[in-house]
C-alpha cells in the first residue's frame, strides 16, 4: 500500500508521539486487519500507519469531537475556520473564549 505523504496530524498534542512515530511503526506488523488506538491524541501513529480500517478513541471528548467533525462534515468545519480567520484578532479570541466558558458553566 502506498502511503499518502500529505496526511499528517492536524494539531500538536502534549505527550504526542510524532518524534517517535518511525521508531514505533517500525515495530508494528507489516499486515493487520484493524488498527486500534485507545489514546489517539494528535494521531501521529495513526497518520503514519494510515490503516485501511481503524478504531480510535481518547479520554478527551472535545478531541474525539474534532475527529468526528473532520470525518463527517469537513466542509462545514472549513467554512467556520474561514469565518474565524477573517475575524482573527485578540478581541475575537477573547469573545469566543468567554462564550465557551459561559457554555461550560451552564453545563456544570
Amino acid at each position: 500500500m502506498i502511503k499518502n505523504q500529505i496526511i499528517k496530524p492536524y494539531l500538536k498534542w502534549a505527550g504526542g508521539k510524532r518524534q517517535l512515530a518511525q521508531e514505533i511503526t517500525g515495530r508494528t506488523p507489516n499486515k493487520f486487519n484493524r488498527y486500534y488506538e485507545p489514546f489517539v491524541g494528535a494521531g501521529a501513529i495513526l497518520f503514519t500507519l494510515q490503516p485501511r480500517v481503524a478504531t480510535i478513541n481518547d479520554l478527551n471528548e472535545q478531541l474525539c469531537l474534532t475527529y468526528k467533525v473532520v470525518r463527517d462534515d469537513v466542509e462545514s468545519l472549513i467554512e467556520l475556520l474561514e469565518i474565524h480567520k477573517a475575524k482573527n484578532s485578540p478581541d475575537h479570541f477573547y469573545r469566543e473564549r468567554e462564550r465557551e466558558r459561559e457554555r461550560e458553566r451552564e453545563i456544570t
